[in-house]
């Protein structure tokens, strides 16, 4: 089974229909009942039952789904980690502040926020009075 499989069953499950997954992913209605079938074989459960033309999940369907949706999640992250990492993208956030405003009342809550937001960030964080010798330290970290 690939992850494709797992974002068909997903889309399958947000929609509600078959139908309209296939046109989401720009694939035929047989491709869409096609991957459901091998998710269906590779867990040995039926995971949808047809009924008044509805398409609902059974117990094992919705048991299925918060796990493949972290796994569809937990893949996309990584992809873009990786992608990340290989551009060389910064993850170390370099500011300076002067002393009262920014360094003492401002910055600690935002900073705090942003943190808590963003884990992988780190940074690098120069307060002191405004000054040439500040900016020159701020500059330093470039």
């Amino acid at each position: 089974m690939n992850i494709q499989v797992l974002k068909t069953f997903c889309l399958v499950v947000e929609t509600g229909s078959i139908n309209q997954a296939a046109k989401s992913l720009y694939l035929s209605q047989p491709a869409i009942t096609k991957q459901i079938h091998q998710i269906e074989a590779e867990y040995g459960a039926l995971l949808f039952n047809r009924k008044d033309g509805r398409l609902l999940l059974t117990e094992s369907g919705h048991v299925l789904y918060p796990f493949a949706k972290s796994i569809v999640q937990d893949y996309n992250q990584s992809k873009e980690a990786v992608i990340a990492s290989v551009a060389g993208y910064e993850s170390t956030l370099k500011m300076g502040a002067s002393l009262t405003i920014g360094g003492e009342y401002l910055l600690p809550g935002l900073l705090g926020k942003f943190k808590k937001e963003n884990p992988r960030f780190s940074f690098i964080f120069i307060c002191g009075k405004y000054s040439k010798g500040f900016s020159t330290a701020v500059r330093r970290y470039d």
